[in-house]
């Protein structure tokens, strides 16, 4: 969030398109010295870094949780095989997929965020539920009336936004272009 908000506020008026990460960063170098484009560059690196291994790891204690079977961090190699297998081999999918010569990225990173709009909204509405659950979380910690009225108020703002990114990335040319 902080790239966008940067990258706005550098370029907020300017008539340049934007396509990719490298061009912002030797703009900003070319703009602002070389600090902030340098700063900008470990930035984007350092967000890649959590994503990918934010992501492995859920897919692996996701995996982990489903097979019923140990899947932390905190536990050796030999107590928990499937979690660090899996969690190799997700780091190891999203690398090579990265390092494929001439692969459409772009293509790639636009159909993970789709697929993510569609799945990301129903798996809060199960969130949501268990968080209704008075069985499973007891009368304390089962979420209010205003919790559940705020809670439904950004589902439904959720799967709207959810669906014009897919509309958006399934169609590209539904929306009319704006700015330069």
């Amino acid at each position: 969030f902080a790239l966008i908000v940067l990258a706005a506020t550098l370029y907020y008026g300017a008539r340049t398109q934007l396509t990719e990460p490298v061009q912002i960063a030797h703009d900003l170098i070319h703009r602002t010295g070389y600090a902030y484009g340098a700063l900008y560059a470990i930035a984007l690196i350092n967000a890649g870094l959590i994503g990918g291994v934010a992501n492995s790891l859920a897919n692996a204690w996701a995996l982990g949780e489903v097979a019923d079977v140990p899947s932390s961090l905190n536990r050796r190699f030999h107590e928990a095989p499937l979690f660090y297998v899996t969690y190799a081999s997700c780091l190891a999918l999203a690398g090579a997929i990265a390092l494929i010569p001439h692969a459409p990225l772009e293509l790639v990173t636009t159909s993970v965020q789709a697929l993510a709009a569609i799945i990301l909204p129903v798996t809060i509405v199960f969130l949501n539920l268990l968080l209704n659950d008075r069985a499973l979380l007891g009368p304390v910690l089962v979420n209010k009336r205003w919790q559940n009225v705020v809670n439904w108020s950004m589902i439904v703002l959720l799967f709207g936004l959810s669906a014009i990114l897919a509309a958006q990335t399934i169609a590209p040319n539904l929306f009319p272009k704006t700015g330069a």
